[in-house]
């Protein structure tokens, strides 16, 4: 089966099961072949769930707002682990409002060495404030030899917001004196 072919599948089960209300629970363990194919139906799964609690329509005016997931959708992704990581790297590409915000988050849940290349992408200053800005505040449950260099690269950044985040992440969280 193509990966195209898998995605439109997936993507197919998850409408599916978030119509019924079936959800699926993968056990987390560690592998370096990737993800299992319980863990990417779980991710695709949860991220479908906590998205619609913040969709709603009137005739055919589509609205969003941000919902956060719930202690139970952490205690989910915290249960696949690392398993978890490559799905959620591959939602990054947002297809729905605030995706990108949700996978940051449950990223920052998993945290480890394994989350800041997707967290590297989410510090692209082409994206929105708020994807940097989470994506900051995630990269504190990454390795600080890891963390450290990409917070340091945000301190100038031309966004006034982010520059300060990293900055007060910097002297406040990692006691790094920046100079103004």
């Amino acid at each position: 089966m193509s990966r195209s072919s898998r995605v439109a599948f997936a993507f197919f089960a998850c409408c599916l099961f978030a119509q019924t209300g079936v959800v699926f629970f993968a056990q987390a363990h560690s592998t370096e072949r990737g993800p299992s194919p319980d863990s990417s139906t779980a991710v695709a799964s949860l991220i479908d769930r906590v998205l619609k609690r913040g969709e709603t329509s009137r005739e055919t005016i589509r609205m969003s707002t941000w919902v956060p997931p719930t202690t139970e959708d952490i205690a989910e992704v915290k249960r696949l682990g690392t398993s978890a990581i490559e799905p959620l790297d591959r939602a990054f590409v947002a297809k729905r409002p605030f995706q990108r915000l949700l996978v940051i988050r449950l990223l920052g849940e998993i945290g480890g060495p394994k989350i800041v290349p997707t967290l590297e992408r989410a510090l692209d200053p082409t994206l929105p404030n708020s994807v940097r800005l989470y994506a900051l505040d995630a990269l504190t449950t990454a390795p600080d030899d890891l963390a450290l260099p990409l917070i340091r690269a945000n301190v100038n950044d031309k966004d006034p917001l982010v520059a300060k985040e990293a900055k007060d992440l910097l002297s406040d969280r990692y006691h790094v004196v920046v100079n103004q």
